[in-house]
């Protein structure tokens, strides 16, 4: 039977075992571009079943371990890989972070530091440039299928470095399949595969095909296949509180969008019902003035006409026209 590469037990006991040295500088070279000598590299926390054995029964211990990265230090470098099987939505701040504090870290290293012509430590000198390798399942780039991307301190002005590649940043993304590079296409494959009966392709480089043969359930003693039990129970566990939590989130969302979308459409409603109705309050006003003003001036006309009327009168009688003729004259100057 055949077992997950990217369990962390599989993933580090291939590349962190000090037996497996033959992997790790094949992984390094296929990856960073480095020919590292063998005996120059040095794994910082080899692969240990003994401290996996005794944080087993402790799912937080246990954790701590799948958490932990692989730390190897060359000759004038550092290398960091990283397996990251989790969504993590600050996992590039993270990286950034532990690569610059892996980077700081060998300021002014004793027996390290390089003495200038005067007799004083130049505590600059032991830093070294520092590669970090991240194998992720998630996509973290979704502008493009390219499966591997790479990141340096550039100046994109005058396209030029450092100097030196102080700082080197990579990511190979699983769920991508467009790599260039026939030897990262082997390492994609090799991770990607699950359960099932895994064989190394004919042309791939002997220390992948190594990796091949130890990622079978058959090769790990009793001890390790009791971890990998384990630790597959707990990042089972640990997925599912996951996507619980997200179901939940979004539910939740959901249940609030809807909620406050309701208090906005009251909000925008009472807003557009003030505005129609002073639309149609002044639309209504002015047909009321409208109707009001002729009302108005019929009766300011009557009136006036009434005034004219009475002037006309008492003219003609001023001229001594009897009031019954004045009055017949008037009638018929107005029906003419």
């Amino acid at each position: 039977m055949t077992i997950k590469a990217t369990n962390d037990l599989m993933f580090k006991k291939i590349l962190s075992s000090v037996e497996n040295k033959d992997i790790l500088q094949g992984f390094i070279k296929d990856f960073c571009g480095l020919d590292a000598a063998y005996e120059d590299m040095h794994i910082e926390s080899p692969f240990s079943i003994d401290l996996y054995k005794e944080a087993s029964g402790s799912e937080k211990k246990i954790m701590r371990l799948v958490e932990s990265d692989i730390s190897v230090e060359l000759r004038n470098l550092n290398v960091i890989v990283e397996l990251q099987m989790q969504r993590d939505i600050h996992f590039i701040a993270r990286v950034l972070h532990y690569t610059f504090k892996r980077f700081c870290k060998n300021y002014a290293v004793p027996g390290k530091v390089s003495i200038d012509k005067y007799g004083d430590p130049n505590y600059y000198s032991s830093l070294v440039p520092v590669y970090s390798v991240n194998i992720v399942s998630e996509k973290l780039f979704p502008d493009d299928y390219d499966a591997m991307r790479t990141f340096t301190l550039y100046d994109t002005q005058h396209s030029a470095g450092l100097g030196k590649e102080w700082i080197k940043i990579s990511f190979l993304e699983l769920r991508k399949t467009q790599i260039r590079d026939i030897n990262l296409k082997y390492w994609h494959e090799f991770l990607v595969k699950g359960d099932a009966p895994m064989k190394a392709p004919a042309n791939a480089p002997a220390y992948i095909k190594k990796a091949y043969d130890i990622a079978n359930y058959a090769n790990l003693d009793d001890d390790e296949r009791k971890i990998y039990d384990e630790i597959e129970r707990y990042q089972s566990k640990h997925q599912s509180a996951i996507s619980t939590a997200v179901d939940d989130g979004y539910n939740m969302g959901v249940g609030e969008g809807i909620g406050i979308g309701i208090e906005i459409g009251r909000g925008e409603g009472r807003e557009e019902g003030i505005e129609i109705g002073r639309g149609e309050g002044i639309e209504i006003g002015r047909e009321e003035g409208r109707e009001e003003g002729r009302e108005e001036g019929i009766e300011i006309g009557r009136e006036e006409g009434r005034e004219e009327g009475m002037d006309a009168l008492f003219e003609l009688i001023k001229q001594g026209v009897p009031p019954d003729e004045a009055i017949k004259q008037l009638k018929e100057k107005g029906n003419g």
